[in-house]
């Protein structure tokens, strides 16, 4: 399984830079479908709270002290985690994301 790590930036980790980083994980896996290994670090400077939801079938992405964002992977996302899904305090999640059609992915907790 490969695995991949997204690390938002230690002084300002933005809903919107984490939306913008899972797009592109998944704009990879419809080039290359497989199953991939990802963990998401957000350890941050400010001690931050990050969670991930989903509303109306997109995930949401939610850190403290900003708007949530919702990033447009609409019926993409196939949670099979707990909704939301905080970051644990030492601020590393790890998830497995694997294809399931030609639209679809399943994520879930490693």
């Amino acid at each position: 399984m490969e695995k991949v790590l997204v690390r938002a930036d230690p002084s300002d980790p933005s809903p919107a830079s984490l939306g913008r980083f899972f797009a592109e994980v998944f704009a990879s896996l419809d080039e290359r479908p497989r199953r991939l290994r990802l963990t998401l670090d957000v350890r941050n400077d400010r001690g931050a709270g990050v969670s991930i939801g989903l509303e109306r079938g997109e995930p949401v992405f939610s850190v403290d002290g900003y708007a949530s964002v919702r990033t447009p992977l609409r019926g993409r996302w196939l949670a099979e985690h707990p909704v939301p899904m905080a970051v644990p305090k030492k601020g590393l999640l790890r998830l497995v994301l694997e294809p399931v059609d030609a639209n679809r992915v399943r994520v879930c907790p490693a």
